[in-house]
């Protein structure tokens, strides 16, 4: 059939693709800013309104690295409940 040869295509691009995905060393990752980006200072999320800096009680950070920032930021907006206090989207 003529979908043979797209499938065998898709099998092997894919084949090399680890089932059990684990994470990387930390002497393997990329290295994070030192310093703080500029201009972050003050500054507050726009739909939420929230001071992007700021870290209330009961809360904790989560970072996730993702390849479409704002599909990401809206996914993250879709969660149940009202646990998200803000989201920021950008490069590390």
């Amino acid at each position: 059939s003529s979908s043979a040869p797209r499938m065998d295509l898709f099998t092997e691009l894919f084949s090399a693709i680890k089932t059990d995905p684990e994470l990387i060393s930390p002497d393997q990752a990329l290295p994070g800013r030192q310093q703080k980006m500029p201009g972050i200072e003050g500054t507050r999320h726009f739909v939420l309104g929230n001071d992007l800096k700021e870290v209330p009680e009961g809360h904790k950070v989560a970072v996730f690295a993702n390849g479409c920032f704002w599909g990401s930021e809206k996914g993250i907006w879709r969660l149940p409940g009202d646990g998200i206090y803000s989201t920021a989207v950008g490069y590390c």
